[in-house]
Parts: C-alpha cells; structure tokens; sequence
C-alpha cells in the first residue's frame, strides 16, 4: 500500500527495554493488482531490546481483515 497518506499513533508506552505502540495507517491501495481505493485500518507493536538495544523479540497484530473489505477482496 502507498502512498502513504497518513501514519499516526494513537498510544505509546516504553520502558528501558521494552517499546509498544497503537498506530492508525491511511493510504492508497497499489497491490497486484492495484485498486486505486484508499483504505484505513489499525494495529500495534510491541517489540523487546536486549542490552545492547539489538531489536531481540517482536510482536503486532493489524486489521488486515478490515483492510481486506475495503479492498473489496473479503465478505464477512
């Protein structure tokens, strides 16, 4: 999906070696094949740091069936 028309975040919360986040995406689906349609959709991380700050462990979850129906390619 791009172009990007928006990325914002909506909650943020960090500790010394843990960072999580909720974020809102907006833009313009250009998939194979390209649609063209503008699609919104929401998700969020949460991502652990070993000492050194290397990126050690990764979790999210988005709304990709939410951004499925607004493509038109899922029925619910």
């Amino acid at each position: 999906m791009a172009p990007l028309g928006g990325l914002t975040h909506r909650t943020i919360d960090a500790s010394v070696d843990e960072l999580a986040f909720a974020y809102s995406i907006i833009g313009t689906h250009l998939g194979r094949p390209a649609t063209g349609k503008k699609v919104s959709y929401r998700g969020m991380q949460i991502s652990r740091f070993d000492s050194d700050g290397k990126l050690v462990e990764r979790w999210g979850s988005s709304d990709e069936l939410g951004m499925l129906r607004q493509l038109g390619l899922a029925e619910v």
